[in-house]
């Protein structure tokens, strides 16, 4: 069959681009953090640009962090164990739990 043969490949080129997603998040963070840092110090004599580039680059460290540990590192992994899960029903050719028989 076509989905045994391809299944196993999708799943696993799936899961590897969303665990590296993962892993460039944080960089992307530092990007955004030292381009806020280059505004901020640019134009340091005005302190009404000093704030928020102080924030920009606060807030692109967080959210490269947050995107890598909180979204994509976990998604990776759900990947993997559904991908893994979904192998072996396939394998046994079984229902995938009780509730996946009914008809409701």
């Amino acid at each position: 069959m076509i989905f045994r043969d391809y299944a196993p490949i999708r799943r696993r080129n799936g899961k590897s681009v969303i665990a590296q997603m993962g892993r460039f998040a944080p960089a992307f963070g530092t990007i955004g953090t030292l381009i806020g840092l280059i505004v901020m110090l640019g134009n340091r004599k005005d302190p009404d640009v000093v704030g928020p580039g102080m924030a920009g680059a606060s807030i692109a460290t967080l959210y490269g962090a947050v995107c890598s540990h909180v979204v994509f590192l976990p998604l990776a992994e759900k990947l993997g164990y559904s991908s893994k899960r979904e192998l072996l029903v396939v394998e046994r050719g079984a229902p995938e739990s009780p509730s996946s028989c009914s008809t409701s």
